[in-house]
This record gives C-alpha cells, sequence and structure tokens, in this order.
C-alpha cells in the first residue's frame, strides 16, 4: 500500500474514532434447550460472571431468558437446573450495539448430581455432538476470527490443532497422516462437496479460503478419528459445519472492506411475534490490491458467495429451516509473448469457471411421549462443477487449443433422524440417509495443432442407502458408553459396509478424565472413476470397493488449573481396500489432483498411521491466552499386503505450533481493545518422489521415479502468522481495524518441480506466498 494510501485510511480512522464514546449497557439473551430431545427448559438458572461479580435470573416457559444492565466486555455465563449437568460458556463477548445471544444445550443427569463431584465443562473442551468422546475439538466463531493463521477461515483455524497439516498455497486438511481427499464436510447434518474457494486445483480436498464467512458460521465439531456411529463416509475426519441462527429480535448488520474484498452480513426477524428470523451473508473479492505479492502465473483471480438460513420455529409445529451455501470462482493465467518463457507454464492461457452449491429444507419436532423424542428430516440438494480450458503459445506466437476439463457433479439427499431418551441413562440416535449421485465428465485433449479429441465422455448415476443407529449409555456417575453401527449399501457395486463404533470415557477425578474409542471407517470415491472405461468402452472399476481403516483412539484429558487443559491422545489407524493402479503407480493414499484416471484400480492398497498428539491450552482469562500442539507420526502405505512400508506423500512426522495472544482493554469504560496474536508452526519435511531428469528432459515434461515413491524428502517448513486487531465499541456501532499475516516472514513453500526452458534443467519451483489482509469492519 502506498504512502497516499496510508495517509487516507488514517485520516478515515482518525475522524471515525475520534468521536467520545458514551457509556451504555446492553443485555445477554439466549435460550435454555434440553440437548436430546431439544426441548425448551423453564426455570433454569443462569449467572453471568465477570472476575468476582455476577449476576443471574431464570429462564421463563419457553426456556428464554435475558441478563440486562451489563457494561460491555467479556464474560463467562454458566447454568443449572434440577437434574441436569451444569454447562458453561466462556468468552462471551458483549458489545455495546447489540446483545448477545446464547444457546444452551443441558445434558440429563443420569444419576443422582449429589455422586458426581465433576466440575461443569467449559465448552470448549466438548462437542456439540454429545455422542463423541475421543478425538473431539469444538472449533468456536471468536477463535476463527482472533487466531492468527486463521485468516477468517475454519479450515485454516484447523491447521492449529494437533495431528493436523496444511500449507499456505491451500487449506487442504491432512489429519493424522491422511489425505484430505478422506475428510468429510457436513453442513446442516447434510455432506457437502469441498466448499473451498478454487476447491480442488492444487489438492483434492482443499482449496484457498472456505466459502463460508465466519460472521454467519455458528460453533463447529471437528473430529479426526474414531467418529461415533452417526457419522457416514469419512475415512480421515469430519468437519461438521452449520449456520447459526439469525436474531430474532432487532436488526443487525455487518461491513468488512479489506485489500481481498468485501464482506456484508444481515440478520434480523423476519415476524417478531412468531420468533422467525432471517441470516445471509455475501462477499465479492478480486484479490487486486494483492497482486503483487501472488505468484507469477496467478493472473486474474475472482471469487463470490453467498450463505443464508431462515428460521421458522413453532411449538406446536416443529421448527422449520432453510438454508444455503453457494460460491463462484474465475482465475485466469495469461502467457506474455513479448517475454522469454522460463517455464512451459509461462506460455498457457488458462481459464477456470468453479461453481458450487448447497441447500437444505429441515423440519425438526419435539414430541412430549414416553420416549422425549425429537424428530429431524432434510431434503437437501447439493452441486459442484470445474470448467477448465488451456492454450498454449506456438512457436508462432499463437494461442493452439491444449485441453477442455469440465467435472461437474450434483446430488439429492434425504435425511431422517429420531432421537430418544429411553431411560435417563441410555439415550439414542437413529435414523437413515439417500443419496441420488450424478456426475458429468469431459475430458479433451490436443490431438494435433488446435484440434482437440475426446479422451473421457460420460454422464453417469447412482444410489447409496445409509442406516446408523448409535447410543449413549451411562455405566455409573462417571463411566459412560457409546455404542452404534453404522451401515451403507451402494447400488453401483452391489456392496455393502456395516461399521460398528465404541468409545468408553470415565471420569477418573475432578480434574481427570481417560477415554478410549474403536470405529471402522470408509469413505467412497468419486463417482467418476466407477465409470472410468477401457480402450473397447467397457467399464473397468465398477466393482471397485470403498476404502476402509480401523481407528483406535485413546485419550487422557486433564485440567491441572482453571483455564487450562492437557490433553494427549495416542492413537493407531490400519487402512485397508485402499485403491491402487495395477501398475503400482499410484495409491490413493497419495492422491492430489488427479481428476482423471484411464487405469483399472484394485483394491489391494493397505496404509498404516501410528502416533499421537498433545494438545495444552489457556483459555482466555484476563486478556491472555495460548494453545500449543505437538503431533508425533508416522504414515506408511504399501501396493499390496506383504510388501515394504513406504514413506505416504504427507508423512512430515512432526507438527508443532504455538499461538499466543493477548488483548488490552483501554479507554473509557474499557470500550477499545487491542488484539495481538502470533502463531509458529514447524512442519517435518514431506517426502517426494525423484524426478528422472534424462527422461523428463528428453520428453520435455516431469517424469517420477515410481520405483522409489516418496523415497527423498524436503527440508522442514517454519512458517509465521501475525494478527493484529483494534476495535472501538460505541452506543450503537462497533468498529475494528485488523491487519492479519499469512507467512509473515515469506516462507518459500514448493510448489512443483519445473522444466526450465532457458537453462534446460529441472528446478524445485518455490514461492514466498505472503498475504496479507488490512480490512476495516463496522457492525450496527
Amino acid at each position: 500500500m502506498n504512502s497516499c494510501a496510508i495517509a487516507l485510511c488514517g485520516t478515515i480512522l482518525s475522524l471515525t474514532f475520534s468521536q467520545l464514546s458514551i457509556a451504555q449497557t446492553q443485555s445477554i439473551r439466549g435460550q435454555v434447550k434440553d440437548l436430546q430431545t431439544g426441548e425448551p427448559i423453564p426455570y433454569a438458572n443462569i449467572l453471568v460472571m465477570q472476575g468476582d461479580s455476577a449476576v443471574g435470573t431464570v429462564s421463563d416457559l419457553s426456556g428464554h431468558f435475558e441478563v440486562i444492565d451489563l457494561q460491555p466486555g467479556r464474560y463467562e455465563v454458566k447454568t443449572s437446573y434440577i437434574g441436569y449437568q451444569e454447562s458453561v460458556i466462556a468468552d462471551v463477548i458483549l458489545k455495546a450495539h447489540q446483545p448477545a445471544w446464547l444457546e444452551f444445550s443441558l445434558e440429563e443427569a443420569a444419576f443422582n448430581l449429589s455422586e458426581i463431584t465433576v466440575k461443569p465443562e467449559i465448552n470448549k473442551k466438548a462437542t456439540r455432538n454429545e455422542m463423541v468422546a475421543v478425538s473431539g475439538r469444538l472449533l468456536s466463531v471468536e477463535e476463527a476470527n482472533r487466531y492468527a493463521g486463521g485468516f477468517d477461515d475454519p479450515a485454516r483455524l484447523a491447521s492449529a490443532f494437533a495431528g493436523v497439516s496444511s500449507n499456505i498455497q491451500t487449506n487442504g486438511i491432512s489429519i493424522r497422516g491422511n489425505a484430505p481427499k478422506y475428510l468429510q464436510w457436513k453442513m446442516e447434518g447434510v455432506e457437502i462437496p469441498n466448499p473451498n474457494h478454487f476447491a480442488d486445483l492444487s489438492v483434492v480436498g482443499g482449496g484457498g479460503l472456505t466459502a463460508l464467512s465466519s460472521q454467519v458460521m455458528d460453533n463447529a465439531d471437528f473430529l479426526t478419528g474414531a467418529m461415533p456411529a452417526v457419522f457416514d463416509n469419512a475415512l480421515s475426519g469430519v468437519f461438521d459445519l452449520s449456520l447459526r441462527k439469525g436474531s430474532s429480535e432487532d436488526y443487525r448488520h455487518q461491513i468488512q472492506i479489506g485489500i481481498i474484498g468485501l464482506d456484508f452480513a444481515s440478520e434480523g426477524p423476519i415476524k417478531k411475534k412468531k420468533n422467525s428470523s432471517y441470516l445471509v451473508n455475501y462477499r465479492y473479492s478480486t484479490l487486486g490490491l494483492v497482486q503483487p505479492l501472488l505468484p507469477d502465473e496467478a493472473g486474474k483471480i475472482n471469487y463470490q458467495d453467498l450463505s443464508f438460513k431462515l428460521t421458522f420455529p413453532s411449538l406446536k409445529r416443529g421448527t422449520i429451516e432453510w438454508w444455503g451455501l453457494g460460491l463462484y470462482d474465475v482465475s485466469q493465467q495469461t502467457p506474455q509473448a513479448s517475454v522469454q518463457p522460463q517455464y512451459i507454464q509461462d506460455l498457457q492461457d488458462q481459464k477456470v469457471d468453479q461453481y458450487m452449491g448447497a441447500t437444505g429444507l429441515k423440519f425438526q419436532k419435539y414430541f412430549n411421549n414416553k420416549f422425549d423424542q425429537n424428530l429431524r428430516t432434510q431434503l437437501a440438494l447439493t452441486t459442484n462443477n470445474t470448467d477448465l480450458f488451456t492454450r498454449e503459445l506456438t512457436d508462432d506466437q499463437v494461442l493452439s487449443d491444449k485441453n477442455r476439463i469440465f467435472n461437474g457433479q450434483w446430488n439429492g439427499q434425504f435425511l431422517f433422524e429420531l432421537n430418544s431418551r429411553f431411560t435417563k441413562q441410555h439415550s439414542n440416535y437413529t435414523g437413515f440417509r439417500i443419496q441420488s449421485l450424478h456426475y458429468n465428465l469431459l475430458l479433451r485433449e490436443a490431438d494435433g495443432p488446435g484440434t482437440l479429441t475426446d479422451i473421457i465422455k460420460g454422464k453417469g448415476s447412482s444410489h447409496s442407502y445409509n442406516f446408523y443407529s448409535n447410543s449413549a449409555i451411562h455405566l455409573s456417575p462417571k463411566s459412560k458408553l457409546i455404542a452404534g453401527i453404522n451401515s451403507r449399501y451402494f447400488s453401483l457395486n452391489k456392496e455393502w459396509v456395516f461399521e460398528p463404533r465404541i468409545s468408553i470415557s470415565h471420569q477418573v477425578s475432578e480434574s481427570l478424565k481417560i477415554s478410549t474409542g474403536y470405529g471402522i471407517h470408509s469413505r467412497l470415491e468419486p463417482l467418476a472413476y466407477y465409470f472410468v472405461k477401457d480402450i473397447n468402452d467397457n467399464f473397468i472399476n465398477r466393482t471397485l470397493k470403498s476404502s476402509k481403516a480401523h481407528h483406535l483412539v485413546g485419550s487422557i484429558q486433564f485440567t491441572p488449573a482453571e483455564n487450562y487443559l492437557l490433553k494427549i491422545e495416542p492413537y493407531y489407524q490400519f487402512l485397508f481396500h485402499i485403491p491402487v493402479t495395477e501398475d503400482q503407480r499410484l495409491s490413493f493414499m497419495n492422491l492430489t489432483n488427479d481428476w482423471f484416471l484411464r487405469d483399472k484400480l484394485i483394491n489391494t492398497g493397505e496404509g498404516q498411521n501410528i502416533g499421537i498428539d498433545v494438545t495444552f491450552e489457556k483459555y482466555i482469562s484476563r486478556g491472555f491466552y495460548g494453545l500449543a500442539t505437538l503431533s508425533f507420526f508416522d504414515a506408511r502405505f504399501r501396493y499390496k499386503s506383504g510388501q515394504k512400508w513406504l514413506n505416504t506423500r504427507y508423512n512430515s512426522r512432526l507438527i508443532a505450533n504455538l499461538l499466543l495472544g493477548k488483548e488490552f482493554y483501554i479507554g473509557t469504560g474499557g470500550n477499545k481493545k487491542i488484539g495481538l496474536n502470533y502463531r509458529i508452526t514447524h512442519q517435518g519435511g514431506l517426502p517426494y518422489t525423484p524426478v528422472q531428469e534424462l527422461e523428463s528432459l528428453s520428453q520435455g515434461e516431469i517424469i517420477f521415479d515410481h520405483s522409489q515413491p516418496f523415497s527423498s524428502r524436503f527440508p522442514a517448513a517454519l512458517v509465521h502468522h501475525v494478527t493484529l486487531n483494534y476495535a472501538v465499541v460505541r452506543p450503537r456501532t462497533s468498529h475494528e481495524v485488523a491487519l492479519k499475516i499469512l507467512n509473515a516472514a515469506g516462507y518459500k513453500e514448493f510448489e512443483s518441480f519445473r522444466i526450465n526452458l532457458i537453462s534446460n534443467q529441472i528446478e524445485e519451483y518455490r514461492e514466498a506466498l505472503v498475504i496479507p489482509n488490512f480490512s476495516y469492519k463496522i457492525s450496527f
């Protein structure tokens, strides 16, 4: 940014913040519900705490509550009710211009509470899904906004958690050495396609930035292994996202303008008497202001996304919700004919259009019967398409068609779930899902100058049927068993899979909890791989089985003091039925962005991941917070049983993160806040397959030595991220200026091997991708 722009920003900010703030109190509102049934809980006790002071109230007949006359700041809110376990929500930020809204879901006590000496669990320790006992983490919106490296992106924030690795150029999430493609993305209970901008271009399962803005995201569950039976079609983990409910009492709006684009959010009541509400968010970006910092071939980059949620509650008829998420991306690279090309990429003209969408209509109804049942149904539709067209400069400086790729998919889904409480000690989730899967593929390659020939062209469809039942049983006041079965039938290859899941946890003392979990998990491959044809136009992969894995996890959770948590999780995973090519050139455990294959695939591949994840966290108190994670692991694969174990592409062996932050409150009544946050990540060197240099130079393209897969290793990476923000809270508005920098020290990350056309040598192509976002946000 030049000096004139900086001066202009300074003038605007000085005018914005020069007015004196007026002291004004606000309120914390919310609703208390039963965790199992969703039924409102009247007369629950609400206690709002800040330091040594506390003020309380009780919920009304509909479970709603409001604590008034509170000064803006950070609070801790505790809820309790006879026969239920207490719940605490920390880090509740109350702003002067709008009330805070909280939702408590209390778990009914299975035994006499006098027998239990467990402190109420701060919500950061526990996931929203009560069936998760191990390898689960709650990801809060507040953390996504505050943590360095998060960049308001839940996927990038997750890379700070134990067992998770990612990189700068893409937010693809590798969990415990598994490929990002094995992670399942869920939205509002529905499996959705990769929700990232520029998805799957660099690695399947990753992208540049998630399409879900933190302005509208609710707290999410991030699961890294041994998932409960309610989750299907996930091999490494689950990112369980949802949109929060919009305010049903007043209108709230946010506008954020930054270097990378514009973000607008709005929420409010549709009909106040009906408690119905809307929530909508739109983002648009051209990345024009950061173009000099992007890779040379990045070219034109535009993206936009839209998300919304409409809520229509009714105690008699149930609650209806309509939600949606969509994105549209355009990226274009153009060659410079007047510049001597250094790499083949410098000769290419390439345009990529991508869009993704997901929408669902949900219905939830509580039945006040013997089993306190809660019915949830949903009808959803998802789609994603990538359209890529490449041309290349000839020796005559004329653009000639090189290839055309179209990869399109759409799915219809119906979900049914019935939650029941058979006894105080036994609750159950039982349901089924039906999916209609469809694809449309086109691959055209140049067969002579400017002539494209169809290599792959086709459409196909199939269906998947999933049934699950998951129970939580309290064996004693301190012990809990979670067990269930997940079953799926895939009509294309007529495969039935049965996946038992079980976990048990025991509260040893007030501060120590131990747990263990086991499960079989599986994941279907993208539909296109099943419809591969040979040269005789015969399907060769219709009988391909799903990839599967055994997960075994142990967990020790220790609270040495208030606001501190130590968590240690050793684990072992054995993967089997992994698709590999017959020539042992590729295992799907190492798949990156291979959208099309003409190879016959067989399910002889295996893998094993063994490691330990350590997390030490200090929750924010007195303005200070921190997170340290350390992961040691070994991720291996082989093409068939009996062979030597080999490194996977993601076997970095060591990941360490240290995140520290501090908030300072200044000004009249502490209405101004300065936030500082720093994160450093050390990741062990990633394995790679050596390049056959002579053959590559002779053929003009990179040829790998597949007889030595991933036998070499890059140096370790050290990456720094920084976040700075300054906020001013005023009676009707709040203002925030933030500077968020990814890769602040300019680490040069490996991108690919390339042939230098000038020196006729093979080079490691690296980019120091530094991404700053200077932004201004106003909330009113």
